[in-house]
């Protein structure tokens, strides 16, 4: 421990309590919730209100900040004269540092007056020039970090002058360290996971746009642990006498002894096994998978993972040819079959990964979790039993060295006899293990030749190099959500390429994100962007995706840039500019996922993710008032005949109209900036039906490509309900509905969201008669879902106890017939299936339920009707009050949300 006097931490966020059964557990202190992103993070965006020295205003985001302790971060969005500003509770109120400057600390009064239970009071002091939290009309960002186990600290020490070990209550391996020094002028030294070569011994500036340093003296040469971080004698890390404090961020790397990795250079290194029976995959399942960083090319873009395949021995080869991804056999010996991903192996510098599984018939390749390309037959297949060496990180067939891999692999793991993957699924984040069948698990001991199991000797060709780096995180990382199980925060880096709009790097974390800081580290100097997805990051479709940026290191007003856009599972970059992505260079990341199904606090009632409101012709929003960030809405006058305008959170400005199948259009009235309602006015007399993304909706935007292929969602349950959007191009909505054909196979049918057809048997050219999963939906070939290079968007949907549900039933034609759904309905869309019929709109906002129901129709543009007497809500669901919607023998399905 640090014994010095003026050091001081936080209270722990988590104390240790005995659970049931008598095992010892982690606790939110005080709380008996489970941890959700909610609680620890918020990107709030707000107006300032001050006119006079010591106006406040009070920032709600929903962060406990007194009794946990963090940090607040705030910057003016409008003016490039004002700073940015960091105040933490471990350093007190007001007490202010500059991440763009290398000023000390200040204690000046009225800017943080507060930190509370539910956020933080900001105040406007009209003497300072550049130092404004609440300065009138100015529009202001502000991150907000809590202190907890798995997410972030804060803490603050004495510098010596000499090494010394610096506590911390992060709980698990750091990613990111900034520090700086309190009480006196000098640079803000940070400390990334992905900092080049041997990161301990790198350092690169936060405030200036510096690319990385040599470190040696700034953290004494030593890697930081789950319980602390090493300064030196650098003065700006560890200053005698001098005060300084560190920002913690997880995401560090796992310790874990299994998860390193083989460290292959292209010539001459490969691993080589005898030939044993537990090689000979003949005709039954199996599972071949492994981690790869693959480095620069090898001159012939041909990778070799691992292989038995040598001229007239030929039995297997798992790797790529010719840049995409394969999977070789052979029945003979000399001939040869393949199946190809159609998925190009990249050299971005990241983790990936890849495995190939035999599941009966069925054949597939998959890339980070998701199946690329088809299921190709193995009918009849029996795999050559080969009696020559094994080999990773080469093919000895070809002796020119073109199948060299160059790069890292870890945990290859080869199981005979059980296809380990059969669908899409979410990658292990722990190093692999022992399980039934394995045959083989390797590149994951200190020694390069060690292994888990192995059915000969490992032998080293050339000089491969065993590996600290490795594709896990430190499992300690991972506290959040329902099983406190999930990640929160992701640290790496990538390699530029130099591509453009649709060739960028794609960076890979296993989620969507809602903060993201990047920063270019090697190569001539460029800032530290930040991007949030309350401010802005849209990937508006066809070249016009753009994401509102600020650089921590200047005082540079928000600008829009085309720089990257969010995908489903992590980020793309959108641009070839230098600050992003100059080819061959190394760019570091720190993420923070967003409230997913998976790690997002649940919803307690359905007013917490949808919301009905009529519009207040505010020229600043919200014109709409949801009490939540909204991520997708549908808006219209009720009363006139009009489209349905339905824009979303990742698409900005682009909307498109339910009712018809029109291409995406822009109106300047779709704002987002916001975190309790949408929209900017003046739009009178409109209602917005709203919804927030959780575990019973979601959005997912995507690139057509024209094959079949699985897309990864985030709401952590299946789908029960899917729209389906082309943007860029006029095409139909489709939908899928788990009732659809009387819930009989309904993935082979869909119906059309913009007419009043009934169902049509094309769900195999749609989603390939595949049903949903709680982590990926499947589309086909069709250009209604699928074109390549156009764009789609899909809307997700899924039943919640107590908040919405995916209902249907079949008619009995009588009166006053009852449902009981397990809530009271704010709103429901229905219609039958099989004939031609409408989708009704009914909703408590316009007279559901008041007697004579408003109603309105989806696939119209008809103002709504004048009341008729459908039914109405009640405490547990709806009754129907004649047999309009409950036609005889006539299949229905419904969508209803508390």
């Amino acid at each position: 421990m640090n014994n010095n006097a003026w050091f001081k931490k936080e209270k722990p966020l988590l104390s240790m309590q005995t659970m049931g059964g008598g095992a010892t557990g982690t606790l939110f202190q005080g709380a008996s919730s489970k941890p959700y992103i909610d609680d620890v993070f918020s990107s709030y965006v707000y107006k300032g209100n001050g006119t006079t020295t010591g106006d406040t205003q009070v920032i709600n985001n929903g962060i406990d900040l007194a009794g946990e302790g963090g940090m607040v971060w705030t910057k003016s969005r409008d003016s490039a004269s004002y700073w940015h500003t960091v105040v933490d509770t471990a350093r007190g109120t007001n007490k202010t540092l500059y991440p763009n400057s290398t000023y000390q600390a200040e204690t000046l009064t009225n800017v943080l007056n507060s930190f509370n239970d539910n956020g933080f009071t900001a105040a406007y002091n009209s003497s300072y020039s550049g130092v404004f939290t609440n300065k009138n009309d100015d529009h202001v960002a502000s991150w907000t970090f809590r202190k907890a186990p798995g997410f972030f600290d804060v803490v603050t020490y004495t510098g010596t002058g000499s090494n010394q070990n610096i506590t911390h209550d992060l709980g698990c391996e750091p990613g990111f360290i900034i520090t700086k020094k309190i009480n006196s002028a000098d640079s803000w030294y940070s400390w990334h996971r992905g900092l080049t070569v041997t990161n301990y011994l790198k350092y690169i500036n936060f405030n200036d746009n510096a690319g990385e340093n040599a470190a040696y003296a700034a953290w004494a040469e030593t890697a930081p642990t789950a319980t602390h971080f090493t300064v030196g004698s650098s003065d700006a890390t560890n200053y005698n006498g001098d005060n300084f404090v560190a920002y913690l961020f997880a995401g560090g790397e796992s310790t874990a002894s299994t998860a390193v990795s083989v460290k292959f250079d292209g010539s001459g290194d490969y691993l080589s096994i005898p030939d044993s029976s537990d090689f000979d995959l003949g005709s039954g399942d199996f599972t071949i998978e492994c981690w790869a960083k693959v480095g620069t090319s090898n001159g012939s873009n041909q990778e070799c993972f691992i292989n038995q395949w040598v001229s007239g021995q030929y039995a297997f080869f798992f790797g790529s040819v010719n840049e995409y991804l394969h999977f070789y056999w052979s029945t003979n010996g000399s001939n040869s079959s393949n199946h190809d991903s159609g998925y190009k192996v990249t050299r971005d510098g990241q983790w990936h990964h890849y495995a190939v599984t035999r599941n009966g018939n069925d054949l597939k390749l998959f890339v980070d979790g998701t199946q690329k390309g088809s299921t190709a037959s193995m009918s009849g297949v029996t795999i050559n039993n080969s009696t020559t060496t094994v080999v990773l990180g080469d093919n000895p067939d070809v002796g020119d060295g073109s199948r060299q891999f160059n790069g890292n692999l870890s945990n290859v793991r080869v199981v005979k006899g059980t296809a380990v993957y059969t669908t899409s699924f979410r990658p292990p984040t722990e190093p692999l293990t022992n399980i039934t069948n394995t045959k083989l698990l390797c590149c994951n001991n200190s020694s390069v030749t060690g292994s888990t199991v192995t059915p000969g000797t490992i032998t080293a060709n050339g000089d491969p190099l065993a590996s600290i780096k490795s594709p896990f995180d430190d499992p300690e990382g991972f506290k959040f959500g329902e099983d406190e199980n999930q990640g929160v925060v992701k640290t790496g880096s990538y390699i530029g390429n130099g591509g453009y709009a649709g060739d960028g790097p794609s960076v890979d974390l296993g989620w969507e994100p809602q903060w993201v800081i990047v920063k270019k580290c090697t190569g001539t100097p460029n800032d530290w962007l930040i991007f949030d997805s309350i401010r802005g990051i849209f990937n508006g479709g066809g070249g016009s995706e753009s994401a509102q940026v600020l650089y921590s290191n200047t005082t540079a007003a928000e600008s829009s840039q085309e720089r990257l856009y969010l995908t489903s599972t992590g980020f793309e970059i959108r641009s070839n500019n230098d600050a992003v992505n100059g080819s061959g260079i190394t760019y570091i990341y720190t993420a923070i996922r967003r409230p997913d199904g998976y790690v997002g606090k649940p919803a307690e009632a359905g007013t917490d993710v949808f919301a009905m409101d009529d519009s207040n012709a505010s020229t600043t929003i919200p014109n709409w008032d949801s009490g939540f960030p909204v991520d997708f809405a549908t808006t219209r006058r009720p009363e006139s005949a009009e489209g349905w305008y339905t824009p979303s959170r990742l698409t900005g400005d682009k909307y498109v109209f339910l009712n018809d199948t029109a291409a995406q259009t822009n109106l300047s009235a779709w704002k987002w900036d916001n975190n309790v309602g949408w929209g900017v006015g003046p739009l009178n007399s409109y209602q917005a039906w709203m919804w927030k993304r959780h575990a019973g909706f979601d959005v997912v935007t995507y690139e057509g490509d024209g094959s079949l292929r699985n897309i990864s969602h985030s709401m952590g349950i299946a789908p029960e309900m899917m729209w389906f959007k082309k943007r860029n191009g006029s095409k139909n909505w489709y939908v899928y509905h788990k009732g659809i054909n009387g819930g009989s196979s309904p993935e082979d049918y869909s119906l059309r969201l913009n007419t009043n057809a009934a169902q049509d048997s094309d769900g195999n050219t749609l989603w390939n008669q595949t049903v949903p999963t709680a982590t990926h939906f499947t589309i086909n070939t069709d250009s209604g879902v699928n074109d390549d290079g156009d764009r789609y968007m899909a809307m997700l949907f899924s039943s919640v106890n107590g908040i919405s549900k995916c209902g249907y039933y079949t008619g009995d034609g009588t009166s006053g017939r009852a449902f009981n759904i397990g809530f009271q309905p704010r709103f429901i869309v229905i219609r039958p299936v099989t004939i031609v019929e409408n989708w009704y709109v009914l909703d408590t906002v316009r007279g559901w339920g008041v007697g004579g129901d408003p109603y309105m129709l989806i696939d119209t543009t008809n103002a709504q009707a004048p009341g008729y007497n459908f039914g109405a809500p009640t405490a547990t669901g709806f009754t129907w009050a004649d047999t309009a919607l409950n036609v005889n023998g006539e299949d229905y399905i419904y969508y209803a949300h508390a």
